[in-house]
């Protein structure tokens, strides 16, 4: 899974934030989600079809949009919040992408202002436990890359993501539709075959 062009690119995009840090810092948030948080996420693989932008959806019963929506095919398989240069994720920018997650039972959200990513498994009910991965700064996209690579098309396509998740404890363990299917046609069958021969 591990990519040298990935890591290379994102890399580039970490030295041109660094180096024109006080530019960015003037940006709008809409500025920082096209020249820094979109150009990551086509480096691990998503297109602009596997995502949809200000989609509307629910946060704590009122209608609001989340800033980025994911999908896989039709499945929505993660929310993405966005905010400015400088502005804490703990102010506003977590608790809104866990509701919009929590609204639609998408298990993943992930907030950012590039300088800082959070990635959250929100069925954990403990809000300080939800946190799966954290990047402090930019500088960790690189010193933990297989953590980023875990936000990759290809890892959400496999469910790498979620499995740790799983194996962290924060999430229910997934189960095939067929074993429960299958389990429920055995024990109908038998009670039938039960009737049947009483």
């Amino acid at each position: 899974m591990y990519d040298e062009q990935i890591k290379k690119n994102t890399q580039n995009l970490i030295d041109d934030f660094r180096t024109n840090y006080q530019e960015y810092k003037k940006e709008s948030e809409a500025s920082i989600e096209t020249k820094l948080v979109e150009p990551l996420f086509r480096f691990l693989g998503w297109t602009d079809k596997d995502f949809k932008k200000r989609e509307q959806t629910q946060r704590e019963g009122k209608r609001g949009f989340a800033d980025y929506t994911f999908y896989i095919g039709d499945k929505k398989v993660f929310f993405l919040e966005v905010k400015k240069i400088g502005v804490p994720l703990d102010k506003e920018a977590d608790t809104q992408v866990v509701s919009y997650a929590l609204s639609k039972s998408v298990p993943i959200a992930i907030s950012t202002n590039f300088e800082e990513l959070k990635v959250f498994c929100v069925e954990e009910e403990n809000l300080d436990k939800r946190k799966i991965i954290v990047f402090n700064n930019p500088e960790e996209y690189i010193k933990n890359i297989y953590d980023l690579l875990l936000l990759s098309k290809s890892s959400f396509e496999q469910n790498l993501l979620l499995k740790k998740a799983e194996n962290l404890g924060l999430l229910k363990k997934r189960i095939s539709i067929d074993k429960p299917l299958l389990e429920d046609l055995i024990a109908i069958r038998k009670l039938i075959a039960d009737d049947l021969s009483s």
